[in-house]
């Protein structure tokens, strides 16, 4: 047992030292989204809406710096909406899917994979089949009452940002959050978006696109070359 203890601790310490000196792009980019969030939301009435929310990684950091503000997660999967609810007795918890207009769909849930789970399947990746979800869908306009105005919005639904945005004009004129966002042509085309859509959607609302790492901003040229996947809006 001893010795398990010794080896769990090197194996941390190496961790930390790998990444404190060679840390991956995923890292790098979620030590940025910590400070991003802590600047972003620290001392702001504005809180986080987390589209996507998953398993509750952005809401946790949220909380930590903003622990009096209003946040709100998204996310269409029964079981996972259930348990932020447990877990995040504050924060407002919609069991619905978003998109650029409301109804009901068939939602393409991948069990051992939720996280790619989606409307659509990403055409990109090799996945099994999915169990096929009847969900309530909104707008974003929709879901928020008028007049709320987050700090930020973060968005990760496998491809479908741009109908999200799209259904968050209110939102974005009035208010105009900091966003955070993934995303990819492939994951994206599977919706019929393109680069240019967003850019040309953000930018119609004053937006500036950045890098996570602060690289910007992005003109709509560089943008539709890069293959970069975790961007900032503001």
């Amino acid at each position: 047992m001893v010795k398990l203890k010794l080896g769990l601790g090197i194996r941390r310490a190496i961790r930390a030292q790998r990444m404190r000196f060679f840390p991956t792009r995923n890292e790098r980019d979620d030590a940025n989204l910590e400070l991003l969030l802590a600047f972003t939301l620290g001392g702001r009435a504005g809180g986080l809406v987390d589209v996507g929310a998953h398993a509750g990684t952005f809401i946790e950091q949220a909380l930590r710096v903003a622990p009096e503000s209003h946040h709100v997660a998204v996310e269409p999967i029964p079981a996972m909406a259930g348990a932020l609810r447990e877990r995040f007795p504050t924060v407002d918890v919609h069991e619905v899917a978003l998109a650029a207009g409301p109804g009901e769909a068939t939602f393409q849930y991948i069990p051992d994979r939720p996280a790619v789970s989606g409307l659509e399947l990403r055409p990109d990746l090799e996945l099994g089949a999915p169990q096929e979800l009847t969900v309530e869908v909104k707008t974003l306009d929709e879901l928020l009452p008028a007049g709320t105005a987050p700090a930020v919005l973060k968005i990760d639904v496998e491809g479908g940002e741009l109908d999200v945005l799209k259904g968050a004009e209110r939102l974005l004129s009035e208010a105009h959050p900091t966003i955070v966002f993934e995303w990819g042509a492939a994951a994206a085309g599977a919706y019929g978006a393109t680069n240019d859509d967003l850019w040309e959607l953000l930018a119609g609302h004053g937006y500036r696109l950045f890098h996570m790492d602060g690289d910007g901003p992005f003109s709509k040229q560089r943008f539709a070359e890069n293959e970069y996947w975790n961007w900032v809006a503001r």
